[in-house]
């Protein structure tokens, strides 16, 4: 019951949003929806109270409470995308477009890129994103000021004919205007604040990393460790992204993963259990603001965040219950990400695709010998190119046609790249004499990943292109997805595979068990011993526990 409501208030409010995100929905229509709920309550409370006659059907009544707090959670997604609208159309309205003077604060790092630095810097009224020269010489947290043509973005075609939305893009960062080829003027610098300090750092480890890895390796180190993807250069990044495996610049679960393995590594030798878990959280949270909190990093740490705290209060742990958790308090901040940010939908749905599919995979593959991790590669290269297909051809209209054999060559060595690269930039802090084993090591690695990389990327069959289509056919195409994999959930369930996560011995082992309510063992109990009563035992009056023999 309690995992219905769960989630019937997260889809439900998430509908709710995106409804809101298409069409104006009048304070009427919000009001007949609360009063429709109100109606359904009053329906199950009063089928549940008088039984008169006989006991309605469990599952009637739990749709009726479902379909009541749906529609509750539903209204309130509305309301609440539209108190962001109204918000940002106000945001719009306060500032002027033309020739005009801009003063105000840098609140993200600058995001330098080849031909251009972009920052994003918050006035009193807005926020604008400004295009500066890329040697410019401002820092996360500095005010400046700007003269120049204040406008607002538009919306513009891709060379593979699909148009990008690129007004609600920036809208989903707080963006309302933008001024390009701007020369700022720095009236005052932060040195003190936490993120400005992290940042310092960060380019610090960046610039010494520099001096002992040279590009195209250094590019990939950086974007492999830190997410700068600026680093990898035009060229190189269009050969990951045709190749299948630009989501390694992407950071994500991945990253943030390796950040709490290495500390609980770490401090397991002078901290207890406890004290491990918030030293990991912490580290988890300052990780995130140095790399940019991107929507994929966000939902990573806040699963990340979220799977300490069940370990520090003893709680099971349920990653698909996580996951929509995590997603859906995201767009409860921010709700233009649930539609106009790619990088959320991707993220949240490669996350899904390996919650969901990976495991079918697992069961299909059980009998494959693993090399080396490389089944674990296969199965969740596959769940996730399933997972974000849709997606993929409907924004981007290319599709990677070697990305699985190029995942399961390239992925068993970022773990070593990533290593190798960190402690070589770590070692240079100190001596970059030192550093240079370490750095010839991430530089073979690195190499390897870029050299598979361009050779796919080259391939006349490495990607294929689509025609655009209509953005109504995507939730259709998830609809069979998830009708497909509901199938073959059941198709495997009825055959009674085992569990690929078990080994053999043990699969063979629980083959002889059998699987009862607890309280119907314990009336078997009773009956064989009349001394003893079912009632009598606090275990068989639970509904939900399960006993094993």
């Amino acid at each position: 019951m309690k995992t219905v409501l769960f989630y019937t208030v997260t889809l439900g409010f998430v509908l709710g949003v995106l409804v809101r995100s298409f069409v104006d929905v009048s304070h009427s229509a919000v009001f007949l929806l609360l009063l429709m709920a109100g109606g359904l309550f009053v329906l199950w409370w009063r089928t549940k109270t008088y039984q008169s006659t006989k006991k309605p059907l469990r599952w009637s009544l739990t749709l009726l409470l479902a379909m009541s707090i749906g529609l509750v959670a539903c209204t309130v997604g509305v309301v609440r995308m539209d108190s962001a609208k109204d918000a940002m159309v106000k945001r719009i309205a306060a500032v002027a477009v033309g020739e005009t003077k801009v003063t105000g604060r840098v609140i993200r790092e600058p995001d330098v890129r080849e031909g251009m630095t972009m920052l994003t810097v918050a006035t009193e009224d807005t926020r604008v994103l400004l295009r500066v020269d890329r040697y410019s010489d401002i820092r996360y947290g500095d005010t400046i000021e700007v003269s120049g043509e204040l406008e607002r973005p538009e919306s513009f075609v891709t060379d593979l004919g699909r148009e990008f939305d690129y007004p609600g893009y920036l809208e989903a960062r707080g963006i309302t205007h933008t001024m390009s080829f701007v020369t700022p003027a720095i009236i005052e610098r932060d040195e003190s604040s936490l993120l400005a300090r992290l940042y310092q750092v960060k380019q610090y480890f960046l610039q010494r990393l520099a001096l002992v890895l040279p590009d195209p390796a250094y590019g990939l180190g950086a974007g492999l460790l830190l997410g700068a993807q600026a680093a990898l250069g035009e060229e190189l990044m269009a050969d990951f992204r045709a190749a299948g495996i630009v989501h390694m610049v992407v950071l994500s679960g991945y990253n943030i993963m390796l950040v709490v393995t290495f500390v609980l590594v770490v401090t397991a030798f002078f901290l207890p259990f406890r004290l491990r878990l918030l030293v990991a959280g912490g580290a988890i949270i300052v990780f995130a603001l140095l790399v940019g909190y991107s929507p994929s990093v966000m939902r990573a740490t806040a699963m990340a965040l979220l799977f300490l705290l069940t370990a520090l209060l003893a709680r099971p742990y349920d990653i698909l219950r996580v996951l929509v958790l995590a997603g859906t308090l995201m767009i409860v901040m921010n709700p233009y990400i649930l539609l106009f940010d790619i990088g959320f939908q991707l993220s949240f749905m490669a996350t899904l695709g390996l919650v969901l599919i990976a495991p079918q995979f697992e069961r299909l593959f059980a009998k494959v010998t693993t090399w080396f991790g490389a089944k674990t590669f296969l199965v969740a290269t596959i769940a996730t190119q399933i997972a974000v297909l849709p997606l993929i051809l409907y924004h981007i209209g290319e599709w990677s046609l070697v990305a699985i054999p190029v995942n399961l060559l390239t992925l068993p060595m970022v773990p070593v790249a990533m290593l190798a690269t960190f402690l070589a930039g770590l070692v240079a802090l100190i001596s970059t004499m030192l550093a240079l084993p370490l750095a010839l090591l991430a530089q073979l690695s690195l190499l390897y990943i870029i050299g598979i990389a361009t050779f796919a990327a080259k391939l006349p069959i490495a990607t294929v292109t689509v025609p655009a289509f209509s953005g109504y056919l995507l939730p259709v195409a998830y609809l069979l997805l998830g009708m497909a994999w509901y199938w073959w959930y059941r198709y495997q369930a009825k055959r009674g595979e085992p569990d690929a996560r078990l080994t053999k011995s043990e699969q063979e082992e629980l083959a002889h068990w059998e699987i009862v309510e607890e309280g119907d063992y314990l009336k078997t109990l009773a009956a064989a011993d009349k001394t003893k009563r079912v009632a009598d035992m606090p275990a068989a009056r639970s509904e939900t526990s399960i006993f094993f023999r």
